[in-house]
Order: C-alpha cells, then structure tokens, then sequence
C-alpha cells in the first residue's frame, strides 16, 4: 500500500480546501500524488492551480501537462473510496483498475498501478515512467538533459471540460489554470525576474484563498529548496530571520515536504512510475538559485559530504533563536503599548538590535504595509529617535506621529485614539526577510 508522509497527516484540516501550487515538476506532482492518497482518510478538497508565467516556450506545454493530468485524476478517481469511469476512458483502464471501477473496494489502498495508470498521459509509455530516468538517477537526483516532453497532448477541447470542473464546488479535485497576463494584478519591478514570479503565484494562489474558503495554500519545496533560500539569502545579506529559511507553516502557506530531499522525491516517483515535467529553465545560469543548485551546492558537499544535514541542523538552531526573539520582542512590544501607542522612553532604552524587532513588530501589528529595507528602518530610527515632539513620517498612506512622549501609527483613513490603556492580540503576520 502506498504511504502518506505523517508530516502531511498532521497538517490536513478536514473539511477545508488544499490550494496546490501545480508546476507540473516532480516536487508537485509528488505533492499531489501524496494529497490524493490522504483523501482516502481525510475529507478536503484539492485546487490544483498552475500559473503559466509565458516566460518561454514550454510554459504551454507545461499548463497542457497539469491540465491533461487533472482531468485523468478527476475522470478516474471517485475520492469517496469509488472510482469515476466515464464512457470514453473505461475501456483505457487496466484490469486492476477496473475491478476497483465495479467494487469500490479501498479496503487495501489504492495499487500503484491504479494511481500510476490514472497520472500517465495518454500515448506516454513506461519507457516515460519518471521523465525518463532510470531508478538510479533518480536516487541521486541527477537531472537527464535533452529529455522530451512527456505525451503533452492539444488539449482545447479538454479546457472546456475543465472549466466546468473547477465551477464544481462539490469535486474533490479541482484544476484552475491562468496566464500572468489574465491576472488583475500590478506587481512591484525589483529587477528580478524569480521575484517578480513570485508575486505573481502569491497574487494567483491569494486570490484562489479567499474564493475557497476556508483554505490553505500548500507550496512543494523540499529540504534541498530550503537549503538554496537559505544560502541565496546568506549571498543577499539577510537578516536573522532570513536565515531561518522557510516555514512548514507561515500564515495561509503550508510546505509540508521541508523535511524531504529531492532525492527521495524523485526515487519515490521512479518507484511508482509516475511522470512529471521538466521545467527546462531550471538549468539555466541564468538564475542564482539554479547556479548554487548546479556548481556551489555541489562542490560544498564535495567539500564534506555532511554539508547538507549540517546546514539543516543550522537552520534548526536559527530557528530555535528566532522563536525566542519573536516571544521576548512581543513580550516587550506589550510593556511599552498604551493602546496603540509607543512608549518612546521605554523603546529609546533597548539595546539596537531590540529597537529595530520591536519597531517592525508594532508596524505589523498596526497593519501598516511597506517594504523592508536598511534606508526605510533607518530613517523611521532617527526619526523616533530625534527629540522633537510634534512632528510625523509618512509611510505610504499611513502616518508615524510623535506626541508627548508616544509615537502612534495613523492612517489617512483613520483619526487618532485617546483611548485607555490596553493589550493588543499577538500579531499573525511575522516579518521574513
């Protein structure tokens, strides 16, 4: 029978919907294939949504893979322990999966091949089987280069199909598909490409949220991802709370796979025979993720074959500390709020490094939004710092006004309170740099 992670068990909530990043890559696809299984126990629902950054090519291809994968999924797969057969796919289904079709008998799991039958593309072989990798590249994680696109088939008339799929609210799996230029959406220009992708998925991924509610947007990075954001931060002078990388839970965001290596993703998906799509822009140099991926990441494990579970014990202590910081800045924040206000005293009398952490922390609290950056902390520091006492900084739409010894965040909206003294609820965002 195949196996849930018990990471993955831990973080379903029942009754809610899963919104999965889709890339069509095999940390995704692994990711779907381990939700599908969990929906065997746990009553949820999967919106596999994929994005089509029209960056190259292949991105069309890549939306047709996700797409040609979820409406097999969904064709064959009645996730009440039955199987869906539709009239035009029964006659594909191997003999163990049609037994399944006419008994709906789950009481041992779902086979291999049933699963592995449901997410091969028609015409794809097992020749396919894992993008073409035998088992033992696969263990190693080595990429195979030049390797086809698997049976991606035209599939405009199975678009129409799927429209009308993702309006079912009642479906266990839903496929909802969209290109950046169909998103209602104006993202900040950093110069960085990997960034700007990134706010677009955020937007897409969002926006999915709050339409199924109640949600969790649940992301495919590994242990080895956790190890590229972390050196990429290192690179870009991150703070400490950078440093401790990605969290198996952030806000609306889950990572359930953090604690697996590329490896064992791809020796899982050779094992069981399941394909998956190669992004082909993962090998370029282009990117510095995909050039500590391929050069620094290999020759410091060459260095010391320990590298990779040092850093991960690293990034376990990181976080150990950071954990501590965010309780002691909270607990401070609290000392020195008269409702919403900053006692300027008190703050003025931290050591720096607790300045800066309670200052962002009363920012997020207040819901004032901004970008981080060492000029923006600085000058709101000098600001707060300096001695006069009626005088404000603006923050966008929102205002920092100092008032007899307070400081008071202000929206354009909003008027200042003279309200008694009060506690505030621990903030929900937390800052990661």
């Amino acid at each position: 029978m195949l196996q849930v992670t018990p990471t993955l068990i831990r973080l379903i909530p029942t009754n809610t919907t899963v919104i999965l990043g889709l890339s069509g890559g095999p940390d995704s696809v692994f990711l779907l294939h381990q939700l599908i299984l969990a929906q065997q126990t746990h009553h949820f629902t999967i919106v596999a949504a994929h994005l089509d950054h029209q960056w190259h090519p292949a991105s069309k291809a890549a939306q047709e893979f996700c797409a040609r994968l979820c409406q097999q999924l969904q064709s064959h797969i009645d996730y009440n322990n039955t199987l869906r057969s539709k009239s035009t796919l029964a006659t594909s289904l191997p003999a163990s999966l049609c037994e399944l079709c006419r008994t709906g008998d789950f009481s041992s799991g779902l086979p291999g091949e049933a699963l592995r039958h449901a997410m091969l593309l028609p015409g794809s072989t097992d020749s396919y089987a894992g993008h073409g990798r035998s088992k033992s590249e696969a263990k190693s994680g080595r990429a195979r280069e030049n390797t086809p696109y698997l049976g991606i088939l035209s599939s405009h008339s199975a678009k129409s199909e799927l429209n009308d799929i993702s309006k079912d609210t009642s479906a266990k799996l839903i496929f909802i598909s969209k290109t950046i230029s169909e998103l209602d959406f104006q993202p900040k220009l950093t110069g960085s490409r990997e960034d700007l992708g990134r706010q677009y998925r955020r937007y897409f991924f969002t926006q999915l949220a709050q339409q199924y509610q109640p949600a969790r947007i649940w992301l495919a990075h590994h242990a080895d991802d956790q190890i590229e954001t972390v050196l990429t931060r290192f690179i870009r002078g991150s703070s400490l709370t950078g440093l401790t990388g990605m969290q198996t839970e952030a806000g609306l965001y889950v990572r359930p796979l953090l604690h697996l290596t590329k490896a064992t993703i791809l020796e899982y998906l050779a094992h069981h025979q399941l394909t998956y799509f190669t992004d082909p822009t993962n090998s370029s140099p282009a990117y510095l993720r995909n050039r500590l991926r391929h050069t620094a990441i290999p020759a410091l494990q060459a260095c010391d074959n320990r590298f990779s579970a040092n850093v991960q014990r690293s990034i376990a202590q990181l976080q150990a500390s950071e954990q501590f910081l965010a309780t002691h800045t909270q607990q401070v924040l609290q000392q020195l709020l008269c409702g919403t206000k900053l006692d300027l005293t008190g703050w003025r009398a931290l050591d720096p490094y607790l300045q800066k952490r309670v200052l962002l922390q009363w920012l997020l609290q207040a819901g004032v939004k901004f970008t981080l950056t060492e000029k923006f902390l600085q000058e709101l520091i000098r600001f707060l710092q300096h001695a006069n006492t009626h005088s404000q900084h603006q923050i966008g739409n929102w205002s920092v006004i100092k008032r007899a010894g307070y400081a008071e965040v202000i929206s354009q909206t909003t008027h200042p309170s003279h309200g008694e003294c009060r506690t505030l609820r621990q903030a929900q965002d937390k800052l990661r740099s």
